[in-house]
C-alpha cells in the first residue's frame, strides 16, 4: 500500500508537497482546479510508463491514462528544477527524479536522471541506499514492489463513455480509463467467482446481503447485478459477444419492465456505474483503484451505495482513491464509521484548498463526526438553508 506521496515541481505543485496519511480508502475533494487531478496523475504517469515498458527510463506523459502534454505543461511554471516524485510504501521508499530536458524524439517523455530506494525485502540492508535507473533492480531480476503496485493499477476516468449500442473488443484483463472495454471484461469474466476477501468485507458493510435478491450468485456478473439492484431496483444484465464482427453488446432488464433494453434506452446511471463495479470486483489484493466522480448520473441513494461498494473493495485489500464532489459519498463513509465497519485508520479525507498548504487533512472520528470542518467543505446546503430559513 502507498502510505505517502511527495511531489515537487509538477504542474501547480511548485515546492515539495507531502501527501501523507494515505489509507485503504482515500477521498479527495475540494474546489475545482486545486490539485486533486495532479495528485492522481503522479500515480497514473507511473502506471502508463511501466505498462509501456517495465524497464523504462522515461516518464510517459502521453498515454492511455492521461495526456499531460509537453514537458513545459508538466513542470511548474515558476520552478526550473527537476521534477521529483517520491512514493513511500509499507516496506519501500522510492524517489524518482526526472530531468526536464526533452528526448531526441520529442518532448513527450522525460528521462529519469536517478532513482533511489531502500528495499527491506531484498538483498541489500534497509539502511543502505542504492541507485536504480529503471523499475527492476538488476540484483533481483524481477519487478520490485513499486513496479508491481503501479502495474496493477486500474483507473476509471470522469469522462468514461456514454451508453452505446456496441462496445469494443479489447484487453479483457482490466477496465480501461474510458471504460470502452468494460463490457468485454464483464463478458469474459462473468462466471468467475469473486474473491473470498471481498465477500468477507461485503458481509461487514452490508450484513443482510446474503438474504437479498441475487446475493446467492457470487460470480462477477451476479455481484454486478446485485449492486445494480441495490442502486436502482431489480436489475439483470445480459452481455454478449459477436465473434464475426468482434463486437460486444449489453442489455438491461430493469424494475417493472418486461424484456431486455439497450443501454441507450435506460438511464445513464446504469452505464456510468457498471465499469466501476467491474473494475472493483476484478481488482486483486495489493492493487490500486482510482475512481473519478463515481457519483456521476446517480441519484442520492445510488451515490451512497457506490460509496459502500468502494468501501467494500478497500476493506478487501485494494487501495482505493476517490475524487468526488458528492456529500452523499462522504456521508455514506461516515455512516460506516459510525457503525464501526470502518475505523479512522481505514479512511483518509483530503480537502484541497486555494492556499500554500494545498490541502487540509479532514479528521473524522470513530463516530463519523468531522472534527475540523473547513469553510467550503460540503457546507453549501447549510449556507442555502440559512438564507431560506432566515
Amino acid at each position: 500500500m502507498i502510505n505517502e506521496i511527495k511531489i515537487t515541481n509538477f504542474k501547480l505543485f511548485e515546492k515539495q508537497v507531502t501527501f501523507g496519511n494515505l489509507r485503504a480508502l482515500n477521498l479527495l475533494t475540494g474546489i475545482n482546479g486545486r490539485g486533486k487531478s495532479s495528485f492522481l496523475q503522479s500515480m497514473l504517469l507511473m502506471n502508463q510508463s511501466i505498462t509501456k515498458n517495465e524497464n523504462t527510463k522515461s516518464l510517459v506523459l502521453k498515454g492511455e491514462n492521461i495526456n499531460v502534454g509537453t514537458v513545459e505543461d508538466a513542470k511548474n511554471s515558476n520552478n526550473s528544477i527537476s521534477e521529483r516524485i517520491s512514493f513511500v510504501f509499507e516496506n519501500v521508499e522510492g524517489i524518482y527524479n526526472y530531468d526536464f530536458a526533452p528526448m531526441d524524439r520529442g518532448d513527450d517523455l522525460i528521462p529519469i536522471s536517478g532513482f533511489r530506494g531502500e528495499f527491506k525485502d531484498f538483498t541489500i540492508e534497509a539502511s543502505e541506499v542504492q541507485e536504480w535507473y529503471n523499475f527492476i533492480p538488476s540484483s533481483v531480476g524481477e519487478l520490485c514492489d513499486i513496479g508491481k503496485t503501479f502495474r496493477n493499477l486500474q483507473y476509471i476516468a470522469a469522462n468514461r463513455i456514454e451508453p452505446r449500442l456496441s462496445y469494443e473488443s479489447d484487453t479483457p484483463h482490466r477496465v480501461k480509463p474510458d471504460a470502452t472495454n468494460s463490457v468485454c471484461v464483464l463478458y469474459n469474466h462473468k462466471e468467475d467467482t469473486v474473491r473470498e476477501a471481498y465477500l468477507d468485507a461485503l458481509e461487514e458493510v452490508l450484513p443482510s446481503w446474503k438474504h437479498k435478491v441475487y446475493a446467492g450468485d457470487i460470480s462477477l456478473l451476479g455481484q454486478v447485478e446485485w449492486w445494480l439492484t441495490k442502486m436502482f431496483g431489480e436489475t439483470k444484465v445480459d452481455p454478449k459477444y459477436y465473434k464475426e464482427v468482434e463486437v460486444y453488446t449489453m442489455q438491461f432488464k430493469t424494475l417493472n419492465r418486461q424484456g431486455m433494453f439497450k443501454p441507450t434506452n435506460v438511464g445513464y446511471g446504469y452505464s456510468y456505474v457498471l465499469p466501476i463495479l467491474v473494475a472493483g470486483l476484478i481488482a486483486q489484493e495489493g492493487d490500486v483503484l482510482i475512481i473519478e466522480n463515481p457519483e456521476a448520473h446517480l441519484h442520492p441513494q445510488g451515490q451512497s451505495m457506490i460509496a459502500k461498494f468502494l468501501a467494500t473493495v478497500a476493506m478487501s485489500g485494494v487501495q482505493v482513491f476517490i475524487e468526488t464532489h458528492s456529500e452523499h459519498i462522504l456521508n455514506s463513509i461516515r455512516v460506516l464509521m459510525r457503525q464501526e465497519t470502518l475505523t479512522p485508520e481505514d479512511v483518509s479525507v483530503k480537502y484541497f484548498l486555494d492556499s500554500d498548504r494545498y490541502f487540509e487533512e479532514i479528521i473524522i472520528d470513530e463516530r463519523g463526526a468531522v472534527k475540523n470542518w473547513q469553510k467550503g467543505f460540503f457546507d453549501q446546503e447549510e449556507r442555502d438553508l440559512d438564507i431560506l430559513l432566515s
